[in-house]
């Protein structure tokens, strides 16, 4: 084991595959950087078959005259990629950082930042090495590769069989390309370790300088968040409040007396499974008849919500406690903010892995995993010997098969936190050929319509989806980890169908069924009592709240409070997002009214939406309506904020 500045122990086999992970990335970079070469080398000699032989000559003069300024082109690309990378150095020896977007910061005072670099660093040293070292790039250059043999009269190139051309061309885009999978090799796959520094060498400084830029702005409003901080800190619990320092940490309390024991946790992503197509809420073609089955024997709340629809934002806002509220892409894909402060790393005696049929590349959730939960175990579609379903990866019945299978074997003197993200109920809706005795329905067009489905093959995914959680469950019941294992279950999200007859025209008007998820708690050792639960549940919460039913006290720093703590109960509400295009579209609501606006104007009325005038703004009624709907605005706003804060200083 080896150890680099407190950035933790690493092994020997690490560091080789973060090595080799960066040969991959330097090797995606030259070819990038070549591209210019072989285009105009290619070109001109095109250009060549069509020119008479008179005035080849000619052409060839000018070409070499090109040739001088392509290799002084290249030149100082060289000089400029050495330098780059020599203050990638610099800056990781001043920071334990790899160069991102994030520093152009510093540009803002240039003759501080120049002076410190200077004071600290050979940096005229290292440029007139850099211009000596590019001299010696240029010759080489013109002897070989801008020689006339090469480059003008295409000896070497032109005449190359077509067959070496293409497995050149192949081979060339295999190697961007960067692996043989689905997805291409992307900066996630650096941060497959917890340790710093080894993700820091699996790293191209000139692609995750490309890579952050889009993220180069930390973009919260400082200000904004301390206008809000009170109403904030006392909505949080904050216990003791810091306006300056912006302290948001406080204490979650565990749920005594729930388990005997320290129970295993098993939390079930389902994908797309908005509450209104569950049996428990009025639907009438039992298309999750083994959900409804666990409902009476579980804590249900049936007043749950996410944040907004996309399923790598919904488990970025579950395991960190922040909703994604990210206008411009995904926070898991933002290289900036992939390691979190999570909540499950309080289970920190507990063996973590995350169950994932298809590639960890997608949505970058490898990178983000990885570095948010300590010491965790990814399996994805390489690990499992069940053959690939569709673009997904594995089906869910395989996938739930390959946790069964990895549970059962874990010792049970070691507690498990396991995470499976299904995604079976998802376009293409492709059943398996190996469906065990599954049988697809066939419904009527007006049954489709009436419950909420666009077609039969959404429907039959949807209830297959369903089958292969009652086998997990079949399944688990029959070892012996089972018993004392939580398990938790809920959605990422909805589909935006809205025709059911199950669905309420104000939840309709607020589109607020895309958001609506079933959230259950179930375990055969839980000491409370099942029961239906009407406050709302807010998709931060589910994981404080996990932790807290499975008996950990913990100091919280992310916007989830205990779904269990009765302190929360008189005030509890869900913020949605309608809409991710400047300003951001937000809503706010309880059991009772929601508040509807944008970051920039704010949150505007007080609509009573589980109810027949749900149309109608109380806050122009009464002086206690529009008190009531400017708190939700204040709250909204502050709310929004300080998440975006939080994604960068939720771990000091």
């Amino acid at each position: 084991m080896f150890n680099d500045s407190g950035a933790g122990e690493y092994t020997g086999e690490q560091l080789r595959k973060a090595l080799l992970i960066g040969i991959k990335f330097d090797l995606r970079a030259s070819i990038l950087l070549s591209l210019p070469y072989w285009f105009i080398g290619y070109s001109l000699k095109f250009i060549n078959y069509f020119i008479e032989e008179k005035e080849r000559l000619m052409f060839s003069r000018k070409q070499q005259n090109g040739c001088f300024w392509l290799q002084t082109f290249y030149t100082v690309v060289f000089i400029l990629y050495t330098g780059f990378n020599l203050l990638d150095l610099g800056f990781y020896d001043y920071l334990k950082n790899r160069l991102d977007a994030s520093s152009v910061v510093f540009l803002k005072n240039p003759s501080i930042s120049l002076q410190m670099a200077t004071e600290s660093y050979p940096v005229f040293s290292g440029l007139l090495l850099s211009l000596l070292v590019g001299v010696l790039f240029f010759m080489i250059l013109k002897f070989l590769v801008f020689n006339k043999k090469i480059f003008v009269s295409g000896e070497k190139i032109l005449y190359t069989p077509v067959k070496i051309k293409i497995v050149l061309f192949l081979l060339i885009a295999g190697l961007a390309h960067g692996k043989f999978s689905q997805y291409p090799l992307r900066w996630s796959e650096a941060f497959f370790s917890a340790n710093s520094f080894v993700s820091a060498m699996a790293l191209n400084p000139l692609l995750y300088f490309y890579d952050t830029y889009a993220f180069k702005e930390k973009n919260f409003d400082i200000d904004e968040v301390k206008k809000n901080y009170d109403i904030v800190a006392n909505y949080l619990g904050v216990e003791s409040p810091d306006k300056e320092n912006l302290n948001f940490a406080r204490q979650i309390r565990a749920v005594y007396g729930a388990f005997d024991n320290p129970p295993n946790v098993v939390v079930i992503m389902m994908e797309s499974l908005a509450s209104f197509k569950l049996s428990h809420f009025g639907q009438k073609i039992d298309a999750t008849p083994n959900l409804d089955k666990l409902i009476p024997k579980s804590l249900f709340f049936e007043n749950a919500y996410v944040t907004s629809t996309g399923t790598a934002r919904s488990i970025f806002g579950v395991l960190t406690g922040l909703p994604d509220v990210n206008s411009r892409e995904t926070a898991s894909r933002n290289p900036l903010l992939v390691s979190q402060y999570s909540a499950a790393n309080a289970f920190d005696d507990y063996n973590k892995s995350y169950f994932i049929g298809g590639s960890a590349s997608w949505g970058n959730i490898r990178g983000f995993v990885s570095q948010s939960l300590k010491d965790v175990t990814i399996f994805e579609e390489k690990d499992f010997n069940s053959g690939k379903n569709d673009v997904w990866g594995i089906s869910d019945l395989k996938l739930f098969k390959e946790a069964n299978d990895y549970l059962k074997d874990q010792p049970l003197d070691k507690k498990q936190f396991t995470f499976i993200q299904t995604a079976g109920y998802h376009r293409p809706y492709t059943i398996p050929s190996d469906k065990g005795d599954f049988e697809v329905t066939e419904l009527s067009e007006q049954e489709i319509k009436d419950n909420g489905f666009v077609d039969n093959d959404e429907f039959n995914s949807l209830k297959f989806s369903d089958y292969a959680l009652g086998e997990f469950f079949k399944q688990a019941e029959k070892e012996s980890y089972f018993k004392n294992t939580l398990f938790v279950i809920y959605a990422d999200h909805g589909l935006a169908h809205f025709a059911s007859k199950d669905v309420s025209a104000g939840q309709k008007r607020f589109r607020l069924p895309i958001m609506h998820i079933p959230l259950i708690f179930y375990s055969p050792s839980l000491k409370l009592e099942p029961r239906v639960l009407k406050k709302i549940a807010y998709q931060p919460d589910f994981m404080p709240s996990i932790t807290a039913l499975a008996g950990k006290s913990y100091v919280n720093k992310s916007l989830g409070r205990n779904l269990f703590d009765p302190r929360y109960d008189k005030e509890r509400f869900a913020m949605t997002i309608s809409s991710f295009s400047p300003p951001v579209s937000l809503r706010l609501h309880d059991e009772n009214y929601i508040s509807e606006g944008n970051v920039v104007d704010g949150l505007k009325g007080l609509y009573p939406y589980t109810t027949e005038d749900y149309a109608k703004d109380l806050s122009t009624e009464s002086e206690d309506y529009k008190q009531n709907a400017d708190y939700r605005d204040r709250l909204g706003r502050g709310l929004y904020e300080t998440t975006k804060y939080l994604y960068y200083n939720s771990k000091k």
